[in-house]
C-alpha cells in the first residue's frame, strides 16, 4: 500500500504487483479473522453442529474430485485410496469439510520435491472409520509431532511465517474430530513426508 501512496509503482505493471500483494494479505487476515472466530467457538462449546446420515465414500469422493482440480494446477499429484464401500455415519458435512480442507491445504504448504503427492485414504473398521491424508513433504521432527495439535503452535516459526500458518488449523480439526467422538494423531519422517490419521465412530454421536 506504501508503495501505491508513495508513487513507487509508476508502470501498470508496478501497480499490478502490488494489488496483488495487497490482495494476497487480505485474504491471508481474512483467513486468520476466521479461523479465530471458530476456535473460539469451540473452545467455548458454541460452535453448533448439524449431524445427519452421511455416505462417506461419496463423500470423500466429491471432495477428492474438486481438489484435484486445485492441487494440479500447484504440480501436486492426489491419489485417492478408498475402498468401494459404503459406509453410513453420523457427521457435520460443513465441519468435517473444513477438517479435510484443514488437513490437505496443511500439506500443500511444506512440499519440497519436485514429485509432490498427496494420499487420501479410507479404511473400515468394526466400530470405526480411519481416515487418512499423507504426503511426501519436508516432514517434521520426531520430538515435534505432539505439539502440532497444540492452539497457535508453530513448527520452525521462519518457516511458519513463510507459508503464512496461524497455528490454529490443527487445534480447531482435533476439536471438530473430538465433537465427532474420534481421534486424530500424527506420524511424520523428516525428509519423508508426514500422515495425518482421524478416527469416526460409525456409530456417531447423538447431539
Amino acid at each position: 500500500m506504501e508503495g501505491l501512496q508513495d508513487g513507487v509503482a509508476k508502470t501498470v505493471a508496478k501497480q499490478n504487483q502490488y494489488l496483488g500483494i495487497i490482495h494476497n494479505q487480505a485474504k491471508h487476515v481474512n483467513h486468520l479473522i476466521d479461523e479465530l472466530f471458530i476456535f473460539s467457538k469451540l473452545d467455548m462449546h458454541k460452535l453448533p453442529f448439524q449431524f445427519e446420515s452421511v455416505p462417506i465414500y461419496d463423500f470423500l469422493t466429491h471432495f477428492i474430485d474438486e481438489y484435484t482440480i486445485e492441487l494440479a494446477q500447484k504440480d501436486i499429484v492426489l491419489i485417492s485410496d478408498l475402498k468401494d464401500e459404503q459406509v453410513f455415519l453420523r457427521v457435520d458435512r460443513i465441519q468435517l469439510r473444513r477438517v479435510l480442507d484443514n488437513l490437505v491445504q496443511n500439506s500443500t504448504r511444506y512440499m519440497d520435491k519436485t514429485y509432490k503427492e498427496i494420499r487420501i485414504s479410507l479404511r473400515n473398521g468394526d466400530k470405526e472409520v480411519l481416515l487418512s491424508v499423507q504426503d511426501n513433504g519436508v516432514g517434521m521432527p520426531k520430538a515435534e509431532v505432539s505439539k502440532i495439535f497444540d492452539r497457535f503452535y508453530r513448527i520452525e516459526r521462519s518457516r511458519n511465517q513463510m507459508t503464512g500458518g496461524s497455528g490454529l488449523g490443527l487445534a480447531i480439526t482435533k476439536q471438530i474430530i473430538a465433537e465427532h467422538g474420534g481421534k486424530i494423531w500424527a506420524e511424520s519422517k523428516e525428509g519423508v513426508g508426514t500422515t495425518m490419521f482421524f478416527t469416526l465412530p460409525k456409530g456417531g454421536i447423538e447431539k
